[in-house]
């Protein structure tokens, strides 16, 4: 069975894919997510709610963008 990021992704190999992959398996959930359109990068900031770890994700406004549109279908 897909999940959902797989779809998003269309099983992608790009580093922020991966990376969001792996951390989402690990129970990460993005709680904020900023884009800089001057400096041209996008930050998530997701959270462990189990052990209470914080992580961020940087990466192009154009990898940033597909992640936001996946993070807001998921709320």
């Amino acid at each position: 069975m897909m999940k959902g990021y797989d779809i998003m992704y269309n099983h992608s190999d790009t580093p922020i894919a991966e990376d969001f992959q792996q951390l989402y398996e690990q129970g990460y959930r993005c709680i904020y997510y900023e884009l800089h359109e001057k400096d041209q990068f996008f930050i998530a900031h997701l959270k462990n709610f189990e052990n209470e770890d914080i992580r961020e994700l940087k990466c192009s406004i154009e990898d940033g963008t597909n992640l936001k549109n996946y993070i807001d279908n998921l709320n």
